[in-house]
């Protein structure tokens, strides 16, 4: 759901659509249509949205805008821009952006888990690592109210735990 309430996002086979959220007709609209494999797609804000994509041969962070300056919605736009944001001699698995959309956590190759400070033009800045392991974090969430980061991981005997960093270090 957009942070306005008037979108949903969805990603199937590799492309990018929004649909308004309270349309009884349902329109959904293509946002990417090319040969790419597109997909998480999160929103940064009203006007912007990231996603995951293979576009320069591994998949990287992108951001899609509206490159009407006239139309800055994405639904009602017809025109389109997406610009790498995030890029990794690695693939970026997953990108989690915080409730209040000023961090996300990003997940870089098989398990090196990346929290940065992320502003209104995908500006990534005070990258920390919080961790870097052979096992991948899955279930990745932060809390309500953005001081804790959650998350679950395979131990040693292949068993699932949860664990749970606080504000010092995100």
């Amino acid at each position: 759901m957009s942070p306005n309430g008037k979108y949903l996002l969805s990603s199937i086979r590799g492309n990018i659509f929004v649909t308004q959220a309270k349309d009884k007709d349902n329109f959904t609209k293509t946002l990417t249509n090319d040969s790419y494999n597109n997909g998480s797609p999160v929103w940064l804000n009203d006007t912007s949205i990231l996603f995951i994509s293979n576009q320069n041969g591994k998949n990287e962070v992108f951001m899609l805008q509206s490159s009407n300056p006239d139309q800055v919605d994405i639904f009602k736009s017809l025109k389109y821009k997406t610009t790498n944001v995030i890029k990794y001699e690695e693939d970026i698995k997953f990108i989690i952006p915080s409730n209040d959309m000023h961090k996300v956590a990003f997940l870089v190759g098989q398990g090196k888990l990346v929290v940065a400070d992320i502003n209104e033009k995908a500006e990534i800045k005070n990258e920390i690592t919080l961790m870097n392991d052979w096992a991948a974090p899955t279930g990745v969430c932060w809390s309500p109210d953005d001081q804790y980061l959650a998350y679950s991981k395979t131990n040693l005997d292949f068993n699932k735990e949860i664990y749970k960093i606080g504000r010092a270090h995100v």
